[in-house]
């Protein structure tokens, strides 16, 4: 059960911080940023590959923003455990600044519009329920609840509505995201 723990507060980091999960990846030779970021460049999907038990996947289409990050028991990412995803509306690209690895990008801006966990296992639904996770013990395998303003464990998650701000930068095809509490990502246009 710690094991279990331990995965869903990887989850729970993800999000809370709007934009960012745990790794890093090599990254491609950057150009130089304009003085304020461009929605345009930030359209598709961009996925994160297996690490650390985790996948995830980004998708933006107009000012939307969908995450989703699912944790799983093993590091071939075989058995899924949980998902959680959080949607953003009126996603803004801000003002050039710097990234926690000293490199160039932008500011993101974003409003949140859902937040859901979804178990994807038994275990995880008999976890969920004997934990009273996010104050609910009615969760059932592959049904999403809305979690937001919700307390998760030790983590409160935002309101509806509320802002969110990272960092980000395009590199080739890759997207390279900061979140709020300096977890740097790399993800892969699809």
């Amino acid at each position: 059960m710690k094991l279990f723990t331990l995965i869903v507060w990887l989850l729970l980091i993800f999000a809370t911080s709007g934009c960012a999960l745990i790794g890093l990846e090599e990254e491609e030779e950057e150009t130089e940023t304009a003085e304020t970021g461009s929605i345009d460049d930030l359209q598709g999907t961009w996925a994160l590959s297996c690490t650390d038990k985790l996948t995830a996947r980004i998708v933006i289409s107009g000012t939307n923003y969908t995450g989703t990050a699912t944790s799983y028991l093993e590091d071939t990412c075989v058995n899924p455990i949980v998902t959680g995803t959080t949607s953003l509306n009126n996603l803004s690209p801000g003002t050039k600044t710097t990234l926690v690895d000293g490199s160039n990008g932008y500011f993101l801006t974003g409003a949140y519009t859902s937040i859901t966990y979804t178990p994807l296992s038994e275990d995880a639904v008999t976890s969920f329920n004997y934990l009273s996770f996010c104050g609910i013990n009615s969760w059932t395998i592959n049904t999403s609840s809305e979690v937001s303003n919700k307390t998760c464990g030790d983590v409160v998650n935002p309101k509806l509505g509320s802002t969110t701000t990272g960092k980000y930068r395009i590199s080739g095809n890759k997207l390279v995201s900061e979140g709020s509490d300096q977890q740097v990502t790399v993800y892969t246009k699809q």
